[in-house]
């Protein structure tokens, strides 16, 4: 009986989690908020003639930050770490673009 109870303690410990951290949900939905901006922003900018593969890459990353919004108060460490993913590549985007503008100016 105490193998079962101890058993059961610990599915118990593992299935439900134990507090809720506000701070780490608050932080969560910022870094989403800020990722999507910086999204929308470059959305703005990025042509839309035959579906390009920056385009694709935007929307996989408009996908992704759908994903981080709808883990911030279940998982918002999760949703924190698919931010990081999404505004990575955004800065990259960014980058990128700077570097061609630079080569055109030359």
């Amino acid at each position: 009986a105490r193998v079962v109870d101890a058993l059961v303690s610990s599915a118990s410990a593992l299935t439900l989690r134990s507090a809720h951290n506000d701070a780490l949900s608050d932080t969560a939905a910022a870094m989403v908020s800020e990722a999507e901006f910086l999204l929308n922003q470059q959305q703005m900018t990025t042509p839309a003639l035959n579906y390009s593969p920056m385009q694709r890459g935007l929307e996989e990353i408009r996908a992704a930050l759908q994903r981080a919004r709808s883990l911030i108060d279940q998982q918002p460490s999760t949703a924190i770490a698919i931010c990081v993913t999404a505004v990575t590549q955004l800065d990259k985007n960014t980058l990128a673009r700077e570097n061609a503008r630079e080569g055109r100016e030359s």
